[in-house]
């Protein structure tokens, strides 16, 4: 019987009802894009989008009248006609990537042609060799087709590509007579084709691994024919097709350097180095010996500068917030500390012998291409051994979960919980990446998750011990640990080397993890449910940005 003048609670199910729709209701609009970072087009570049006949996705960018100060043009297009750069982006990514830069240049008076490349993206072929025929075939295929629109000028003709898609501009640029200039943005490959790539400029970025920049400053040299190369000097001469520079980007990395306004300055400053621009005759400057960025470059908006501060802030709060409905699906109760029969010594030696299985699992009996999903192959095995190792010992020493869920409630709450972990983790990677799912990628999903869970489970059920403070320590601990490991796996071979490139990701997708965790089990949620929901998460990640390999 409610007492005169006191003021009813709403029922605690209602309560849970209105968070859940509100926190669902703020990652929606995180995924849309309305509260997360959006590129603006102002009409300046018309896109052309298609899809050849060989399956491969290309984007044209085409400068409007206006973007290049000429009043008329026909339908909006400028009548001029502009020099081509056809653009390959790196492994794991898409043309999305390249957006930024391609709108840029188009802005500046060329034609910018970028695609999905083998494995990539939509392009659903075969991943290969970057430097192998599939790719320079595919290059050349989109040369044909972008060549054929009436605002190009085939006569001028440059190739570019970031990391794996510099190896791509490279290799094609050796074995096509066609570019008039090549751009290599942080990667490269020793030349082996019938001929010597004409007017390359080498761009990496400051923060780029030292083996990178070492390698690609090598490739540089021997291509000038000098023993070392100083940056911002042009070595050969322009006009005879035999000029070679390199450039350092400061402040940026392996990945922000498609995104950096000076990466556009200097790309800029070696167009009109080498072919001019749209309007222009090829007026080659080939007197020059130093290079200096373009300053007058104009700029998409995509690149103005904000503080993402906030909004990393926002998509923690976001994470958190999941974490908790995910909670609530299951129990909606306060944190429940499993039994602490393993204490931390055991625990870190316990993950510290799991993590040795898996490297000699992997590396000993070839596990790295065991599976049909690429670089991503030895990864997955890690986890899986790692994971099923400690399962093991768990089981032996008869540890056991201090209650259980109904399995209804914990299967729902599972799967709330991995759709909640990609609306917000799409909300700013669909920003850089395709992450649409076609048959073969969601069968590489799949595997993928069931690869990552046993590891994620492990490191979830080992930490989750005692108090809340205690049990985030030891998660942080234990997947310091995991890094570790990717480290010695990249080190010793059992992963592919160009596996450190994608160290800052993954550190910044566990970081995403460990507050959803939080949030989960501060409402009751079981480790089984927070690893299947990262799992999930993570294979999705890794079936979008890997190679197909089948």
């Amino acid at each position: 019987m409610t007492e005169i003048g006191s003021v009813q609670q709403p029922p605690r199910d209602i309560k849970r009802i209105v968070y859940s729709v509100v926190m669902i209701a703020a990652l929606v609009l995180w995924s849309l894009g309305v509260l997360a970072p959006r590129d603006t087009d102002d009409g300046q570049v018309v896109r052309i989008s298609a899809v050849l006949e060989d399956g491969i996705p290309v984007t044209l960018y085409i400068p409007r009248a206006s973007s290049v100060h000429e009043a008329g043009g026909i339908g909006g297009v400028s009548d001029r006609i502009f020099p081509l750069v056809v653009m390959a982006h790196g492994l794991v990514g898409d043309r999305v990537g390249l957006s930024y830069l391609a709108e840029s240049l188009a802005r500046n008076g060329y034609a910018v042609a970028t695609y999905d490349a083998p494995g990539h993206g939509q392009n659903e072929n075969s991943f290969g060799s970057p430097a192998g025929p599939t790719h320079r075939a595919t290059m050349g295929r989109v040369i044909d087709w972008a060549s054929s629109n009436k605002y190009v000028d085939a006569s001028r003709i440059v190739v570019a590509g970031h990391s794996m898609g510099a190896a791509t501009a490279l290799d094609f640029a050796s074995a096509d007579p066609r570019p008039s200039a090549v751009l290599a943005i942080s990667g490269g490959r020793a030349l082996t084709g019938p001929q010597r790539p004409k007017n390359t400029m080498f761009i990496y970025a400051a923060g780029d691994p030292r083996v990178l920049k070492e390698r690609v400053r090598q490739i540089a040299a021997d291509l000038a024919g000098v023993g070392a190369m100083r940056e911002d000097v042009v070595y050969g001469n322009v006009e005879k097709g035999d000029a070679v520079a390199q450039v350092e980007v400061r402040g940026v990395d392996h990945l922000s350097i498609v995104s950096s306004p000076q990466t556009v300055r200097w790309l800029v400053a070696w167009l009109r180095e080498t072919v001019g621009r749209g309007g222009e005759t090829n007026a080659l400057w080939g007197s020059r010996d130093t290079l200096s960025p373009a300053d007058d470059a104009v700029l998409a908006q995509a690149g103005a500068r904000h503080s993402y501060l906030p909004l990393v802030a926002l998509a923690l709060i976001l994470a958190y917030g999941a974490g908790r409905v995910t909670g609530r699906l299951q129990r909606g109760t306060d944190w429940i500390a499993l039994d602490e029969n393993l204490r931390w010594g055991r625990i870190v030696v316990l993950w510290g012998a799991a993590l040795l299985a898996g490297l000699i699992v992997t590396k000993v009996f070839g596990l790295n291409g065991a599976i049909p999903l690429g670089l991503l192959s030895g990864l997955i095995v890690l986890f899986a051994t790692s994971g099923a190792t400690v399962a093991a010992a768990v089981s032996f020493l008869k540890d056991t979960v201090a209650v259980s869920s109904p399995r209804p409630r914990g299967i729902l709450s599972a799967a709330a919980g991995s759709a909640l972990l990609l609306v917000l983790l799409a909300g700013g990677l669909s920003k850089i990446h395709n992450l649409g799912l076609d048959p073969k990628r969601l069968l590489s999903a799949v595997l993928s998750a069931a690869g990552f869970f046993p590891g994620f489970w492990a490191v979830e059920f080992l930490s989750k011990r005692g108090g809340i403070l205690r049990s985030i320590t030891c998660s942080v601990v234990l997947k310091l640990m995991a890094l570790g490991a990717i480290g010695v796996a990249i080190g010793i071979g059992a992963l592919q080397p160009v596996m450190v490139l994608a160290i800052p990701l993954l550190v910044g997708v566990l970081v995403y993890f460990e507050v959803f965790a939080v949030g989960a089990y501060k409402s009751g949620a079981s480790p089984a449910v927070v690893s299947f929901a990262e799992a999930v998460a993570l294979g999705w990640i890794a079936a979008a940005l890997g190679p197909l390999q089948f």
